[in-house]
């Protein structure tokens, strides 16, 4: 017999908008978004626990470094 109940699912464990979206196997995190976009991550190893903010990371960007001249083909 399954010990899996409603009271395991997402909808019941997590306030009302807030969707498990992405996990991390390396840092054993979960990230987590809620209705305005903002993101949340739990504690390594747990599967809900406090909801910490994360501060979303700067876009990359590209590093270019230009030599010499463009040979044009004969």
């Amino acid at each position: 017999m399954s010990r899996f109940t409603q009271f395991d699912e997402d909808s019941y464990r997590l306030p009302e908008g807030v969707k498990r979206i992405a996990y991390d196997a390396d840092t054993q995190q979960y990230t987590f978004r809620d209705p305005s976009g903002q993101l949340y991550q739990n504690a390594p190893g747990e599967n809900y626990g406090v909801l910490k903010p994360v501060s979303t990371p700067a876009t990359p960007r590209r590093r270019v470094t230009i030599t010499g001249e463009l040979a044009t083909p004969s």
